[in-house]
């Protein structure tokens, strides 16, 4: 039985002596566990603390990347510079270049005389610059008379000069440009003045586009496909099931 329990002693039967030392014993002991429990907190707060300035270190941050490099960056470079028409736009030049790519596969399954669908399978994997260069390196090849090579030539060349676009449709993202009303990738390199790469000629800022001149190449892209079929055509070299 525990010496400081209700039980454990009659009080009536001790001397105040003796009960002095006693209280004074339980009143020490009290003290003690006091001390005791007040030290437990102190650690269990100072933990939740320390556990709680770490956590935040360590989220915060990532926290941070998210929101800029996730939402403000893209909102910046792509929201504001581009509109529903200019990716209308953008749709229908890698549209006309998807044309001129499945015509070029048809005059070549022409010239071989074989199914489109081998010519396709086979050249899967070229864009259009490759499928160009197999189309022109083959009639060269057959022996076509060079005024025929030189108006296929000539027609291939509408989307040739616009191959720089289309690269950039499929593989930049945009933001606005310093010129009035325009739009340029977003890789486009601003070199401090007087200090040009040596490795090709100076750079050139002539790498915006206004929305009209979009228009305008799109149009001239669509206009350059049918040309360009009605030359195959008169030529024998796909037959009319292919317009």
């Amino acid at each position: 039985m525990c010496p400081f329990s209700a039980g454990a002693f009659d009080s009536t039967t001790l001397k105040p002596s003796k009960m002095h030392t006693i209280l004074q014993r339980i009143a020490t002991q009290r003290k003690r566990l006091l001390v005791q429990t007040r030290l437990l907190q102190g650690r269990s707060d100072g933990l939740m603390h320390i556990n709680t300035g770490f956590r935040s270190r360590l989220i915060e941050p990532f926290a941070s990347f998210r929101s800029v490099s996730g939402k403000d960056i893209m909102a910046k470079n792509q929201d504001e510079a581009l509109t529903e028409r200019h990716l209308a736009l953008f749709g229908a030049v890698l549209q006309s270049f998807a044309r001129y790519e499945q015509t070029i596969e048809q005059a070549i399954a022409g010239v071989l005389r074989t199914e489109v669908s081998s010519i396709a399978i086979l050249m899967r994997q070229l864009d259009f610059m490759a499928k160009r260069l197999a189309f022109l390196d083959l009639l060269r090849e057959r022996s076509i008379p060079s005024d025929r090579w030189e108006r296929i030539f000539a027609h291939l060349a509408v989307p040739t000069y616009h191959v720089g676009l289309r690269n950039h449709i499929a593989h930049s993202t945009w933001k606005v440009s310093p010129e009035p009303k325009s739009i340029q990738p977003d890789w486009i390199l601003r070199w401090v003045p007087g200090i040009e790469p040596t490795f090709r000629e100076p750079a050139s800022d002539v790498a915006s586009y206004t929305f009209e001149s979009l228009s305008e190449t799109s149009a001239n892209l669509a206009i350059g496909h049918e040309r360009f079929v009605a030359c195959l055509i008169e030529l024998g070299l796909i037959s009319h099931e292919h317009e």
